[in-house]
């Protein structure tokens, strides 16, 4: 039986939330239809009648769902006053989770060298490629330099980003915060050629990832703005879905100077608004923490972590150490992810701070054997 329960970031009235909503009577009902309207989707429709929406569950044995995640409809109906809600939500089954056979690149990419780089704006120099071209598509290449964005709207479909055997910048595709810098990478595999201690997958704000295979870097990513400039107005604006990110690797010499060697996140979080984590898996070494935010470059709010699988040999899923001095974490919504007890030993570690500054909402997050209690917030810091 496939089953999987039905959690979301309700986008209707502001500070409503789906896990906030109880019927006010037995038999209010929830509704699940499958939206024509999105592409790859099916009609189909199962109805639930329940008190407590935090526990409706569908039963979706026989339902036409395309692979990987499909848009949905959620409509609910109170018996006492019979007005609905609705919104679209994101729901996806355990079978199929982000892996190996839908993330990341495929066919053998061409490698991009200065003779048959597709723009000439964008400049191979020593290591890295300087990406100048406003709105430029890369397709089906193969990186063996670091990439490093310096337009907006630029395309990555269907990459190896293999970076060089000399370290260059710290990231095989980086995007510094600025005006006028973006990109979005889609069925790309961020994987170094050439490991070492100083390279991560992605840096950078304003960045979109689409079923990315991300493995064998210091970190999967991270998020920052101008470190220069707390309140960079162009810090964040990150989408990280249906992507792969696994087995981190560990060096004992930290560039960075600890002695403990180096700390793999699966990203690490400085700085930044707007930043969404949806429909994930991660996996295999990530030995500090899947998710490590700190704001130590700039302020963070609106960071939504949505309906992953967690699956890594960390010590935490999220710990959210927001710095003494720079106030809490905004619009933190941790709702409806999946946890492995894969040496996690605080799943979710949230400072008081933000605990206490009443913005939170954490709900709906589940062990995968179905154990109890579920993971819930731990303070910290």
């Amino acid at each position: 039986m496939l089953t999987s329960a039905i959690h979301d970031e309700f986008a209707g009235a502001p500070g409503t939330a789906l896990w906030d909503y109880h019927g006010t009577a037995a038999n209010s009902g929830g509704k699940l239809l499958i939206d024509p309207t999105v592409p790859g989707a099916s009609n189909g429709i199962i109805t639930r009648s329940v008190y407590d929406l935090d526990q409706l569950v569908f039963d979706l044995d026989g339902l036409p769902f395309p692979n990987g995640a499909c848009g949905l409809l959620l409509e609910l109906t109170t018996a006492a006053s019979m007005t609905g809600e609705s919104d679209r939500l994101f729901l996806r089954v355990d079978q199929e989770m982000p892996g190996a056979a839908n993330t990341g690149h495929t066919g053998t990419p061409t490698a991009l060298t200065a003779a048959n780089r597709p723009y000439l704006a964008d400049i191979i120099s020593g290591t890295t490629l300087s990406v100048n071209t406003n709105g430029a598509v890369y397709t089906g290449w193969k990186f063996n330099h670091q990439v490093d964005v310096k337009a907006s709207g630029v395309v990555f479909d269907n990459c190896w980003f293999a970076g060089s055997a000399t370290a260059g910048i710290p990231a095989l595709l980086r995007v510094e915060t600025g005006a006028g810098r973006s990109a979005t990478a889609t069925s790309c595999t961020m994987s170094p050629a050439f490991p070492n201690n100083s390279t991560d997958g992605v840096r950078g704000s304003n960045l979109t990832l689409l079923r990315c295979d991300i493995n064998g870097t210091v970190d999967g990513g991270q998020i920052y703005g101008s470190l220069s400039n707390r309140s960079d107005p162009y810090a964040g604006n990150i989408l990280v879905a249906d992507c792969w990110v696994h087995d981190m690797v560990f060096y004992a010499n930290d560039p960075g100077g600890r002695p403990e060697g180096t700390h793999n996140d699966g990203f690490q979080i400085s700085g930044g608004r707007n930043i969404e984590f949806r429909g994930n898996t991660f996996s295999g070494e990530q030995r500090n923490a899947v998710w490590m935010v700190t704001q130590a470059s700039n302020p963070i709010s609106d960071l939504r972590i949505l309906g992953n699988f967690i699956d890594a040999t960390a010590a935490s899923g999220l710990n959210l150490n927001d710095t003494p001095g720079t106030g809490p974490v905004t619009g933190l919504r941790m709702v409806g992810n999946m946890f492995t007890k894969t040496n996690q030993t605080y799943p979710i570690l949230v400072t008081l701070r933000t605990i206490n500054s009443g913005g939170p909402v954490v709900s709906g997050n589940v062990w995968h054997d179905g154990s109890t209690p579920p993971p819930a917030i731990r303070p910290g810091g």
